[in-house]
């Protein structure tokens, strides 16, 4: 019987060390002196970006195209970064108490938050020649505006930015602004006086009193209730934005008139991008472009939508002949040249602005 036992576990033995060296057998095209990564070892593009939790601020509402537009930027980091970075989207200027010239300060400083999608109206209390985009009446149509922005423009905008510490990455419509009312169906330069008008900049507010209203600075959260208590009589902004606020409830005229140009620019912080890796600063160049590109769409597809929601809401939409038009630029040519001396050659040429 012991005989027999000790047979036994002498085959048992043998098998174990034919099947121990069966796992050892080398895959197919696999190297002998190479293991196979583990699924914990083995490299992801997303370990190459950096780890971060972007906060982004932003003047506007949850309905406005500079939100709509950041909602792009972040799906689109989020899913390419593969969740390695993180991105949280801050409307109303939440994140400066409300006020947009605390937030610029706060972009500077780049404490509470890495970037920024926001307006020229805010972004020339630190770049004052960027008033050459407002000036009256240079751009009719969104076209131009781009091929300026993706050219001379844009490598205008990046110089400027940089000399400020902001990094400039792109810039989308904030509209081709129309002017709204209650009292009057505007048409020429005297239809304008008296009115009490919302501006924001020095450009709006030049504007109006040379045509003899009443501009009246507020923030763009104040707009609709001071239209219903009537505070003012109308306000100045891209049909976009205007809707925004649902201002087809609250006033009367329309007038389409392409007097101003008004931007986003989706900025950051230079202190914080100087710090990423290249894989992260690209991926954030192009996500701001794309978003940028979504966002310029975005507003050229719902303008006549929301017209005609407008007039089917009750609101009388005017639009100028040429010779109406004219007659408003002719009245601020002082305005237009006065701005333009100010901003100077440089960038007056870079915006195609003779």
């Amino acid at each position: 019987m012991k005989k027999v036992f000790c047979i036994v576990l002498a085959c048992v033995l043998m098998f174990s060390l034919m099947v121990g060296c069966g796992s050892t057998k080398t895959p197919a095209n696999t190297p002998a002196n190479t293991s196979a990564p583990t699924a914990t070892t083995q490299p992801t593009a997303s370990s190459n970006y950096d780890k971060l939790n972007i906060k982004i601020s932003l003047s506007g509402s949850e309905q406005g195209v500079d939100y709509l537009s950041a909602v792009k930027f972040k799906e689109i980091v989020e899913k390419e970064s593969g969740g390695q970075i993180k991105v949280e989207i801050f409307p109303n200027a939440l994140l400066a108490s409300g006020n947009m010239h605390t937030q610029l300060e706060l972009l500077l400083q780049g404490d509470t938050f890495e970037m920024a999608v926001l307006g020229d109206h805010v972004l020339v209390n630190a770049v004052p020649k960027l008033k050459v985009i407002n000036i009256p009446f240079t751009f009719s149509s969104y076209e131009k505006a781009e091929e300026l922005m993706d050219g001379t423009g844009g490598e205008w905008l990046k110089k400027e930015f940089a000399e400020k510490k902001i990094v400039y990455l792109s810039g989308l419509h904030n509209g081709l602004q129309q002017l709204t009312n209650n009292k009057v169906a505007v048409k020429t330069p005297a239809d304008i006086k008296n009115l009490k008008i919302r501006v924001i900049g020095d450009v709006q507010n030049g504007m109006f009193r040379t045509f003899g209203a009443d501009p009246i600075s507020m923030s763009f959260g104040e707009i609709f209730s001071a239209l219903q208590n009537k505070t003012i009589d109308g306000q100045v902004n891209g049909f976009q934005t205007a809707d925004s606020i649902n201002l087809s409830e609250v006033q009367k005229y329309c007038t389409v008139w392409n007097a101003t140009y008004a931007t986003f620019f989706f900025v950051a912080n230079d202190a914080f991008y100087a710090r990423l890796n290249d894989m992260t600063k690209a991926l954030i160049d192009k996500a701001s472009q794309e978003a940028a590109v979504w966002g310029r769409e975005y507003i050229r597809s719902t303008e006549q939508e929301i017209r005609e929601k407008w007039e089917k809401a009750g609101v009388t939409v005017i639009d100028l002949t040429d010779a109406e038009r004219q007659a408003f630029i002719d009245a601020l040519e002082e305005l237009r040249s006065s701005i333009k001396a100010e901003v100077g050659e440089e960038a007056c040429a870079a915006w195609g602005i003779k």
